[in-house]
């Protein structure tokens, strides 16, 4: 049997207890990258635990995750098993895959953690077949709580990942994962708790605090917020896909935006 991973909020698992509302918003974006990724060859960067590269193998013709970490490989292979589905490891900064490989490449709530994203959009570009899609999905930074997170180097507004992604690909389009009400709900009263919790830090200290320190009281205010969220009421626990959806219609609004992009 595989092992429950830690969670830090950028590595989460359906193993996880708390994380059912961020869990469901995740699994949205697989459901929303389905349609696209059917009877495709298809490329997944920064497959975290595996569940969604997974979930995508059951459309796909043959699905391949990447990830930097052994143990993240090590873990999904373990767990997640078919005959179309492999994971590998990969250290280095350009993808190991020859020129036009895949018809599809998948780069979910990763772009925000790398530094140099202009290199991987690039790279993205470059595996891809003449006329492949990219489906690059992450958090909307007007949606979040500023400068919070210590994993993440770059935050975009829809606008910006437009600009970005407009950069590299031909036929861009940006859209907006909008919550239902009663996830809206939930997330209302979670932005809430964590703002009492960054109170003790009301000089915003954080900026300047090294990364390998900020990271673990990250992680602590991470799972007391998720504590919070689940202890509210019985909703938490009852979210589904379903109270997701996404829209082309004003993404700037979105929780999380993708870009879908074809490569001409």
């Amino acid at each position: 049997m595989s092992e429950v991973l830690d969670v830090t909020g950028e590595v989460i698992s359906p193993d996880h207890d708390n994380i059912t509302p961020l869990f469901m918003r995740h699994m949205a974006a697989y459901n929303f990258f389905k349609e696209y990724v059917k009877d495709k060859k298809v490329l997944e960067i920064g497959f975290g635990e595996g569940y969604g590269t997974y979930f995508l193998s059951e459309a796909a013709r043959e699905i391949t995750g990447i990830d930097v970490s052994l143990s993240l490989v090590e873990h999904a292979k373990a767990k997640y098993v078919r005959d179309n589905l492999y994971f590998i490891r990969s250290g280095s900064a350009k993808l190991p895959f020859p020129d036009a490989s895949f018809e599809v490449v998948v780069n979910s709530q990763v772009l925000e953690h790398v530094k140099d994203y202009m290199f991987l959009l690039r790279d993205i570009a470059r595996v891809l077949k003449p006329g492949g899609l990219a489906l690059i999905a992450t958090p909307n930074r007007k949606m979040m709580i500023d400068g919070v997170n210590p994993y993440h180097f770059k935050e975009f507004s829809a606008k910006e990942l437009h600009h970005a992604l407009a950069k590299v690909f031909q036929d861009v389009s940006v859209w907006g994962l909008k919550g239902s009400p009663r996830y809206m709900a939930l997330k209302e009263e979670e932005q809430r708790f964590a703002k009492r919790i960054l109170c003790f830090d009301f000089l915003r200290l954080r900026r300047f605090v090294p990364r390998a320190i900020i990271k673990p009281l990250y992680k602590m205010a991470y799972d007391a917020v998720n504590r919070h969220t689940q202890s509210v009421g019985a909703e938490a626990s009852n979210i589904t896909i379903e109270d997701f959806v996404f829209t082309p219609d004003n993404p700037e609004k979105g929780l999380d935006i993708v870009g879908i992009c074809r490569k001409g």
